[in-house]
């Protein structure tokens, strides 16, 4: 036993235990049991009576998540001594708010738990009586204003406003002059990025005119940019006015597009060539044709060929007065060489009035003489699996006097004595020269390697009448599959995801590069393209599966990939009155399928420490299965080029197929009517009676649609689950199917 003032300490030492006891003696530093040990919260957190004041160091922050703004409360009590270990509550309508560390956490042991969840709501102030937050922008990448504000235990409270700055609205229009008859429109795209130019996916984006109804866009509604951040608008005049003022909002930010809207009869501009850009032979005038209802006199400015009867310097100019007749000017441009004129015209008086024509002179088809091949890759991997390796050619076709020639069939072949038999494949076979005299076609390899040699490939003139030793009329070239300095491989997920709405389709893919050894190459940009190379028409099957069921499938009606119809006028046009190279085979006056269809996926792309990048195919639902796509992709190794194709058709998320539209986008023939009828309309049940069920097909010019189909499984009343085939004949007028069915 120890005294110690006024307690008495015992140990007691029992059977190996340790027991001690603390005995009170006197009412010193006792305690009864019928006192009670709660503390009161009041005197943990005191209620804060004295000022609060609320600073930033920045009232500005960045969008994109990077840049932060120190938030700091400082208390100070009635007596003016700073309020330590008070507690300080900080929220705000927005952004996101961490904890301000000046210094980075040391590492923590693998096996350590983790630091607790920072409380923004519980910040207790030091020595100088501060509280600090950091605040972000978070995810929201728009412009806006985000209020922070903080309490000190409830009582005192201060607000302070943090900018969010640096999204931005970027406009790419190609036209400012649109008339109300809707022959001349514009395509307006519009990007959004935030403050680091990163683009901004799914914004959504507003758009208004005054006057109102001036101007129509489409698409109308529901708008928001796609993966790289991007909106094309389709915009339309609709009611003549001097300045149409389009409103684009997204992201918090505002941007404005002016445009002209004016009635045919009333507006100055070119009339003739009516394409803009327009092709010409070299050596044959071309009358330029402009209207100019309310000037006198008219300029006419060319960059390329001469005026006739200019008296200006390189006859590049010459003024022709207004016929006060006709309303019109014209004049004649030609040039004796190759090349790509800008034709501007002004009203004399006032300049600012213009309008703008490019024509591209080339020699004519028969004039063809020399011509030479290029690739862009002379090695190049062998094609393994879905993932085909190609290489883009280009020939140039040159008259004897080395001008560009168009409009020249040209011939892509493979020397049989160097393939590998591999199945490499050249695509397409012929191709016509555009106004700059280029042919493309593209070399896809085989499975097998070549010769060191490589495979030649050549490029010949069809239907040329140059002849003799200054002619070529074919160039030859080779490329050596399986020496690849690199090699790049596309793939794609076994799963796709709905997205907007249920209305679209993401298909998450990736890219792989690597060297010739196999080693990864990271940091390396990657180049996407997309194409739609077939589409197919036809319809879905019945319930429970709805398969998809072709009727026929075609080739993409852009032919040369130029996003032009070319020879499609006059449309629509007899058959007789049709150019032999008019790209609208079906008819509608618009090449199919559009660009847009393909869907949409990011340009540029860029590896990582892996050699993969990843990226997302988004296409609409309503083209899933009715579309073969094409995706390109093309890197640099080591100082050579690779490329790798994929080409597949667009996927359907399972058991999404009995809720898609029941017929491809693509149809041209629709379905008018089915009449379905009964012969008997009452049977007898338990499996006695029979009905012949009978369903008349009619198209829209109320033909009978004959020939075998398949009826598809269907719950009809009583009659329970059935499957009808009909035969190859017809069964009678207004009889195209039939099937026995027994009562259930």
């Amino acid at each position: 036993m120890m005294r110690n003032g006024s307690k008495m300490i015992f140990w007691f030492l029992v059977t190996g235990f340790l027991v001690i006891s603390i005995i009170g003696c006197g009412s010193s530093g006792g305690m009864n049991d019928d006192e009670s040990s709660e503390i009161n919260p009041s005197e943990t957190n005191p209620i804060f009576s004295g000022t609060l004041s609320l600073r930033a160091s920045r009232y500005t922050i960045e969008s994109d998540n990077e840049g932060y703004s120190v938030v700091t409360a400082t208390l100070v009590n009635g007596n003016n001594s700073p309020a330590v270990d008070t507690v300080v509550s900080f929220s705000t309508d927005g952004g996101m708010i961490v904890a301000d560390q000046t210094d980075e956490a040391p590492p923590t042991a693998s096996d350590e738990p983790p630091a607790d969840a920072f409380d923004p709501s519980e910040v207790r102030t030091d020595a100088l009586g501060r509280a600090s937050i950091r605040l972000m922008s978070g995810p929201d990448r728009s412009n806006r204003i985000i209020t922070v504000t903080a309490t000190a235990n409830g009582n005192a409270s201060k607000s302070v406003p943090i900018q969010v700055t640096g999204t931005a609205i970027w406009l790419d229009n190609d036209n400012t002059s649109l008339d109300i008859e809707g022959t001349k429109t514009a395509n307006l795209l519009i990007t959004v990025q935030d403050a680091e130019a990163f683009p901004i996916n799914d914004a959504e984006v507003n758009v208004s005119v005054e006057p109102e109804g001036s101007l129509t866009w489409s698409p109308s509604s529901g708008l928001r940019t796609d993966v790289n951040g991007r909106l094309v608008l389709e915009i339309t005049g609709r009611q003549a006015t001097e300045e149409a003022v389009l409103r684009i909002e997204a992201s918090g930010d505002v941007k404005t597009q002016s445009y002209l809207v004016y009635n045919n009869a009333d507006f100055f501009t070119i009339t003739s060539p009516a394409e803009d850009p327009s092709s010409w032979p070299t050596g044959r005038d071309l009358v330029v044709t402009v209207r100019a209802p309310r000037q006198n006199t008219v300029r006419l400015v060319t960059s390329f060929g001469q005026w006739r009867g200019s008296t200006a310097i390189g006859r590049k100019l010459i003024d022709v007065p207004v016929d006060p007749v006709q309303k019109t000017v014209t004049a004649v441009l030609s040039s004796a060489e190759a090349g790509i004129a800008t034709i501007q015209v002004f009203d004399l008086n006032r300049p600012s009035v213009s309008d703008t024509i490019q024509v591209a002179f080339s020699s004519p088809s028969g004039e063809a003489c020399r011509i030479s091949l290029q690739a862009s890759a002379t090695v190049m991997a062998p094609s393994l699996g879905t993932v085909a390796n190609s290489v883009e050619l280009t020939a140039k076709v040159r008259s004897r006097f080395d001008q560009a020639v168009g409009n020249v069939p040209v011939m892509f072949f493979l020397d049989g004595l160097t393939t590998t038999g591999g199945g490499e494949r050249l695509s397409p076979a012929i191709a016509y020269t555009d106004s700059q005299g280029f042919a493309r076609s593209t070399f896809f390899s085989g499975t097998l390697s070549s010769y060191a040699e490589g495979v030649k490939v050549t490029a010949a003139i069809l239907d040329a009448d140059g002849a003799g030793d200054i002619c070529n009329l074919s160039s030859s070239l080779r490329i050596v599959i399986g020496g690849t300095a690199g090699s790049i491989s596309i793939g794609q997920s076994t799963e796709i995801e709905s997205i907007k709405g249920n209305t679209a389709y993401r298909l998450p893919m990736s890219v792989l590069v690597s060297d010739a050894g196999g080693n990864p190459m990271p940091n390396t940009t990657v180049t996407l393209k997309l194409w739609s190379t077939r589409y197919a028409t036809g319809y879905r099957g019945g319930r429970p599966d709805c398969p998809v069921i072709y009727t026929d499938i075609f080739e993409n009606e852009d032919v040369n990939r130029n996003l032009m119809c070319d020879y499609c006028a006059p449309c629509p046009a007899d058959q007789s009155e049709k150019h032999p190279l008019n790209e609208d085979l079906n008819g509608d006056c618009e090449l199919t399928p559009s660009s847009s269809a393909a869907g949409a996926l990011p340009s540029t792309i860029r590896t990582d420490e892996d050699g993969l990048a990843g990226f997302s195919l988004v296409y609409l639902k309503e083209n899933a299965a009715w579309l073969e796509d094409e995706v390109v992709a093309t890197a640099v190794v080591y100082g050579t080029e690779i490329r790798a194709t994929l080409t597949f058709w667009l996927p359907i998320l399972e058991g999404d197929s009995c809720n898609l539209p029941g017929e491809s986008p693509f149809n041209r023939t629709e379905l008018g009517e089915i009449v379905f009828s009964a012969d008997p309309e009452n049977v007898v049940g338990g499996g006695v009676g029979a009905s012949l069920v009978s369903a008349a097909v009619k198209e829209i010019n109320s033909g009978i649609v004959d020939g075998p189909e398949n009826l598809s499984s269907a719950s009809v009343g009583v009659l329970g689950i059935f499957e009808a085939v009909c035969d190859d004949a017809p069964n009678g007028p207004g009889r195209g199917r039939s099937a026995v069915m027994p009562a259930g």
